[in-house]
């Protein structure tokens, strides 16, 4: 079995709360809706053909992080980064399809781990388009340090093409995330009179 990564191209849905303090940064959650997962391609010497399984994971998302503008301005646009500790919620697989297969080679949504959590990190810019509204400009990268899958070593298992017991190696799944996300960002100014 040899691994290899497949990109999963999705959409995104992200709702974002900032506190915001013009220069210092900013401290902001994020509650969104993420398809993460991985992929296996398996090759078959037998009879040569070449399979490719697209494992999804459907996850509810927090980020909780902070937020610091960079002092420069490139064409009217501010820059930013931020960093973020992330936690992950399940809400549901694709793996129920390979069941057809009856087949102990793929993954049960038995093994799924719910809580997958991690960290996020990147930067991007803003750009102001009134007084009260401009985009948002963001690049960041979200490695998960738990797993979002993990089935041990499993031995005895009934194969059901040789009808022969085999056993079955440790998998393990840990998501890598590059995202890409272009938003509207609404100001609320709060102006204190006395």
């Amino acid at each position: 079995m040899k691994r290899v990564f497949i990109i999963i191209l999705s959409l995104i849905f992200h709702f974002s709360v900032f506190s915001n303090e013009e220069s210092s940064g900013s401290f902001f959650a994020q509650l969104g809706y993420k398809k993460r997962g991985s992929s296996y391609r398996f090759f078959n010497n037998f009879n040569a053909t070449n399979t490719n399984q697209r494992y999804e994971f459907n996850n509810l998302s927090l980020e909780l992080g902070i937020s610091k503008p960079i002092n420069k301005t490139i064409a009217g646009m501010v820059p930013f980064y931020k960093f973020a500790l992330r936690g992950e919620y399940t809400l549901s697989t694709n793996l129920e399809e390979f069941l057809l297969f009856n087949s102990p080679y793929f993954p049960s949504d038995d093994f799924v781990r719910k809580f997958p959590w991690g960290v996020t990190a990147g930067g991007g810019f803003t750009l102001e388009l009134a007084d009260m509204y401009g985009l948002i400009f963001d690049f960041s990268v979200c490695p998960d340090i738990g797993l979002q899958y993990e089935q041990p070593p499993l031995g005895n298992v009934r194969d059901p093409f040789t009808n022969q017991n085999i056993s079955l190696d440790l998998r393990q799944v840990r998501n890598l995330s590059f995202e890409a996300k272009v938003g509207l960002r609404f100001l609320r100014k709060v102006e204190y009179i006395d």
